[in-house]
């Protein structure tokens, strides 16, 4: 591994780490017992994202993000 790579990787342990944070501090309904739903959204912008589905600052309602939600929160 080059040095270029080992810094890149340490950078992406960083990003991991520092969004691992922050969905542990998400809010959840609890009202009716845990509903995450916003990780399980968070997880299927991000997957669309990845994908290079959603390309722009501006996420919506799609039957591709809804499908992706679903198999989220069927598992």
């Amino acid at each position: 591994m080059s040095h270029d790579e080992h810094k890149k990787a340490i950078r992406d342990i960083e990003a991991l780490s520092y969004y691992a944070k922050k969905f542990q501090g998400l809010r959840v309904d609890r009202a009716h017992g845990v509903a995450p739903h916003k990780p399980i959204l968070l997880l299927s912008v991000i997957e669309k994202v990845r994908r290079e589905i959603i390309i722009e600052n501006k996420i919506y309602l799609s039957s591709e993000l809804i499908q992706t939600f679903l198999k989220y929160w069927s598992i």
